[in-house]
């Protein structure tokens, strides 16, 4: 609801679990707006096994699946974001070669109004590896952080140094393997529970995470 009209791409570490968030959020994008199109995007030429998993879990799902061969491609999913399809872009794992960046610039990203990007990270990484990923994701479109694996975590302090750091708001709580669970809205509610109670979101009815 905070970025209407625009596509999200996924940016962070390899393993963090982008493919995953980026297939739930398509999967509760596709129940909200049941007869909309929703449409999952490869542009990781890179990675055979997270693009066959983007595959295959869009065909068994009833979602659109594509894949960004050029500046062209990626306009029509822009384009559609701006009427109202909903669009989520697999990106290349952040790397010490480079962020986000040049790859925008590659594929003629930069400068559009239709483009939210997402830093995800998982609070098992120490403060410096997380401040490390998010220098690496610093571009025009970074728009939130993304929390993902927050029942392997043991401790959740990495949430408030980013807050500070990055100055970015936390869009979305992963917790648990399943795709069509253990996913919830950040809220301020939930993340003061994890914080002080160690409680994820699940172990509590969502009306209090919604609080």
């Amino acid at each position: 609801a905070l970025w209407p009209g625009a596509a999200h791409m996924f940016v962070g570490p390899s393993g963090v679990g982008k493919t995953t968030i980026l297939l739930r959020l398509a999967l509760d994008a596709k129940r909200r707006a049941k007869d909309g199109p929703v449409t999952v995007v490869n542009a990781d030429a890179g990675r055979g096994k997270g693009r066959l998993m983007l595959r295959h879990y869009a065909e068994l799902s009833g979602l659109n699946y594509a894949e960004a061969d050029g500046p062209e491609a990626f306009g029509r999913f822009l384009d559609g974001a701006a009427k109202g399809e909903a669009v989520f872009i697999d990106t290349p794992s952040l790397t010490h070669g480079g962020g986000p960046e040049a790859w925008l610039a590659q594929w003629g990203l930069t400068g559009h109004d239709h483009l939210a990007a997402h830093l995800v990270l998982s609070p098992t990484y120490s403060s410096a590896q997380s401040e490390h990923y998010l220098r690496l994701a610093r571009c025009e479109p970074l728009s939130s952080i993304i929390w993902t694996k927050l029942d392997e975590a043991c401790n959740y302090g990495s949430l408030v140094n980013m807050a500070h750091a990055s100055g970015l708001p936390v869009s979305a709580l992963t917790y648990g393997p399943e795709l069509t669970g253990g996913m919830a809205a950040a809220s301020g509610k939930a993340l003061w529970k994890l914080l002080f109670k160690r409680q994820l979101p699940g172990q509590y009815p969502d009306a209090d995470a919604a609080a």
